[in-house]
């Protein structure tokens, strides 16, 4: 038996090149999908979009608290007024004085008294300064110390200081006011009634000096107490007026 060739293709060439042009199509719509993937996605996958930055609120520091000073920031010194200081107790130590010289005295007493530093009236070494205390009325229970006695002397040499800087220790506290050359506080129960008396000497440029320092103890005592102790001070200036400190020299400090 002779096998004669056939002309027909041979069986499932067809369905085979269906097959792979199928797969191309497939590869071909594949590729364009990644192509279009690639196009869109960010080109680093490890790319993190930044994130806004948020506002941190920085508090404002404290002011720093002012300086305390050791003075008042004001420089005027508290007035020192005019009052009524000229008593009949002290009528024998009034001296003539200007206006000019009189508000003198207050401001010169005004800035003594605010600033320990300031001169404040001066010591006449001479005339030394009058020191009289009437009977002290203390309010307890005797018997009193020597101190409570009624005293009345001129005081000279160093003991001036002493009650220069006593002075004006006294007057940091009392409500002091002025008439003339008399500057006087009030009395209160068991405090005195104080008087200070000033001398200015001649001529414009004289310095203020302290005369005299007395004190009167009459609140809260009877009539007749009070008045003792008015009649005492007035007879002790009376018998101090005449009297000085000898071996002094005649300056003022």
């Amino acid at each position: 038996m002779r096998l004669e060739p056939s002309t027909s293709p041979p069986r499932g060439n067809g369905a085979r090149r269906q097959r792979v042009t199928l797969a191309l199509s497939l590869m071909a719509v594949a590729t364009s999908a990644y192509a279009a993937y690639r196009a869109t996605r960010p080109t680093s996958p490890l790319a993190i979009e930044p994130m806004p930055a948020r506002a941190v609120a920085v508090p404002t520091p404290a002011p720093a608290p002012p300086p305390i000073l050791d003075e008042p920031a004001d420089d005027e010194p508290p007035p020192v007024p005019i009052g009524r200081c000229a008593d009949p107790v002290v009528a024998s130590l009034v001296r003539p004085t200007t206006a000019a010289d009189a508000a003198a005295l207050r401001a010169l007493l005004a800035e003594w008294r605010r600033d320990p530093s300031a001169p404040g009236p001066g010591i006449a070494h001479r005339r030394g300064v009058m020191y009289v205390q009437s009977e002290e009325d203390r309010g307890d229970d005797p018997p009193y110390p020597r101190s409570a006695d009624p005293e009345a002397s001129r005081v000279c040499g160093s003991a001036t200081e002493w009650l220069h800087a006593e002075v004006r220790r006294n007057l940091a506290f009392r409500e002091l006011s002025c008439e003339g050359n008399v500057c006087c506080y009030e009395s209160s129960e068991y405090a005195p009634r104080g008087y200070l008396v000033f001398h200015h000497g001649p001529g414009d440029d004289a310095p203020w000096t302290l005369d005299a320092w007395i004190e009167v103890h009459v609140a809260a005592l009877m009539p007749g107490y009070a008045d003792a102790n008015r009649s005492f001070v007035t007879r002790a200036i009376a018998q101090l007026a005449s009297t000085s400190c000898p071996g002094e020299p005649d300056r003022v400090d």
